[in-house]
């Protein structure tokens, strides 16, 4: 990771790998539009229709390979104080650590501690990012949904952590944890140091007096998933990057 200002940061920029090869296609339309356009205004006499529609047609293509340099651009920073996102010539979007805002999973890997793929933050002012595992030019070995579920958690849990041992109810999505009891949408059962959370088909089930319990909680709609396994113990550390 690069550092500015002294904080680490993990910036760059991507274009969907579609991009290149339409690009690639306009640029030689380009080249055969104005060779037609040359060709048709260069005879005598001049052959209008084809001469102008060559040129209209390298007009309409440089125009089309801007549009698509510019509008598909993504444009990302990650770092110890927020991730920022911007799409094209949209407003980018900025989400911070330290404001109120949901971690998901959008798709991952393994049952117990799971490895995110793609993930997803969201803010209670409808503020909205997606993580992908995309691989910016700068930092290829960056796992970016990795890197923002590290930052998000490490910035959730302490307030979590505070609320159970005052008494409250958390919510996470469908599922709510107090100090001495789970529920799993319409499954509850009292925590105990041997509660185990596994994911079945990408939905939770829950050890609990030697057995599993199933649910129809769907692990995606889980908000803060990483922070509810270490508030019930089963993951023991949260520490952002450094």
């Amino acid at each position: 990771m690069s550092k500015a200002g002294g904080k680490k940061v993990v910036a760059g920029s991507i274009r969907p790998q579609w991009v290149a090869p339409s690009t690639a296609l306009l640029a030689l339309v380009t080249m055969a539009s104005a060779f037609a356009g040359y060709d048709g205004l260069s005879q005598d006499p001049p052959a209008a229709l084809m001469g102008w529609g060559g040129v209209g047609a390298v007009v309409i293509a440089a125009a089309l390979m801007g549009f698509l340099t510019v509008a598909t651009k993504r444009e990302i920073q990650v770092d110890m104080e927020g991730i920022r996102v911007r799409i094209g010539l949209a407003k980018p979007v900025h989400i911070k650590w330290s404001e109120p805002h949901d971690y998901f999973y959008r798709s991952f890997t393994g049952t117990s501690t799971p490895s995110v793929v793609d993930s997803s933050v969201s803010t209670p002012d409808g503020r909205h990012i997606d993580v992908d595992d995309v691989k910016l030019p700068d930092h290829p070995n960056a796992n970016l949904p990795a890197l923002v579920e590290q930052y998000s958690t490490a910035a959730n849990l302490p307030e979590i952590k505070k609320r159970l041992e005052a008494g409250e109810e958390v919510a996470f999505g469908q599922v709510r944890l107090t100090s001495d009891e789970i529920k799993l949408d319409d499954l509850s059962h009292q925590r105990d140091a041997g509660m185990v959370l596994q994911i079945d088909d990408g939905r939770l089930k829950m050890s609990a007096d030697g057995k599993w319990i199933s649910s129809q909680v769907l692990v995606r709609e889980v908000a803060n998933y990483p922070c509810l396994l270490r508030a019930i113990g089963q993951i023991r550390h949260a520490r952002a990057p450094t």
